[in-house]
């Protein structure tokens, strides 16, 4: 509801609200497997399924795209300003020379296909000086009190999914069926820290330590802390031991389904090692045979 009042203003956009337990056949038509969903329409037809966020910003960001140009062009500093204002300080926008440069091409490709841009409103701008480095990517954190924008240009720009993914969130945010879609959407391997949120002094020293190991393995590593207590079974599933002792720490490639578990002292020195490796590949993964969760509860 949030989202769809944020969204009266455009044109040909209608959200509509359905009760899938009460309504059963149109939720089984409509192959709804969890709450909540958010499926877009065009002409009467399915076109696509939102797999973000479930939070109105992310929401409303993705239908915005979805239902018109893919990016806003800005003209002035001050509608930049109000872009990101509008866009409640998370937002994505590319200065460029001109709509010919291949920059801007692959700019456009990245927020029109790439689900690791979809949390994003983005904008575009051609106006001359309004920054010195052209082009540039300039992306809004609304988290980030202490660095609110950071901007992506020369080498970066080959690589903005890695720019995105490695900077639009905490390096180390909580596991859980909000995030586990962006866990998933960055395509990078996914490192479990495992703790007892009881322990709020331990938790508060684990998670600084996984942050220092982020920062050694940003745009490779994606970190998460999740509860090794509620989900204990989900250790042993990540092959380590059962009974294991908190925190702990496990590695997931959701491409190929392995698991590469930390058997190790839970020392920065002894991690670096263990993530590096995991990165270069002399740590040797376990495989599972599992479906990887497209949720997490």
């Amino acid at each position: 509801e949030i989202a769809a009042t944020s969204l009266k203003s455009i044109e040909n956009l209608v959200v509509a609200k359905v009760d899938a337990d009460s309504e059963r056949e149109i939720g089984e038509k409509a192959k709804v497997q969890g709450f909540p969903t958010l499926k877009l329409y065009r002409n009467g037809k399915f076109y696509k399924d939102y797999q973000g966020a479930r939070k109105a910003p992310a929401m409303a960001a993705w239908l915005k795209k979805k239902s018109g140009p893919p990016a806003k062009e800005l003209k002035t500093k001050e509608e930049v300003a109000a872009f990101v204002a509008e866009n409640k300080g998370t937002a994505l926008v590319g200065y460029f020379a001109n709509k010919e440069s291949s920059e801007y091409k692959s700019f456009l490709g990245s927020i029109t296909t790439d689900k690791a841009f979809e949390a994003f409103a983005a904008a575009e701008v051609f106006t001359a000086g309004l920054v010195e480095v052209v082009p540039t990517v300039t992306l809004y954190r609304a988290w980030s009190k202490e660095t609110p924008s950071v901007d992506c240009s020369g080498d970066c720009l080959k690589d903005t999914k890695g720019f995105v993914v490695g900077n639009a969130y905490p390096l180390v945010e909580e596991i859980s069926g909000e995030s586990w879609p962006r866990f998933l959407g960055s395509g990078l391997k996914i490192a479990f820290v495992f703790v007892d949120p009881k322990e709020e002094k331990t938790t508060e020293e684990v998670t600084a330590l996984a942050t220092r190991l982020a920062e050694k393995t940003k745009g490779k590593i994606k970190w998460g802390t999740f509860d090794g207590v509620k989900y204990a079974r989900q250790m042993t599933m990540m092959r380590l031991p059962e009974g294991q002792k908190l925190p702990a720490f496990s590695m997931l490639d959701a491409a190929s389904k392995a698991f590469y578990p930390f058997l190790g002292q839970n020392t920065e020195e002894e991690l670096t090692v263990y993530a590096l490796g995991v990165i270069d590949g002399s740590v040797k993964p376990n495989v599972k045979s599992e479906e990887v969760p497209k949720e997490q509860k």
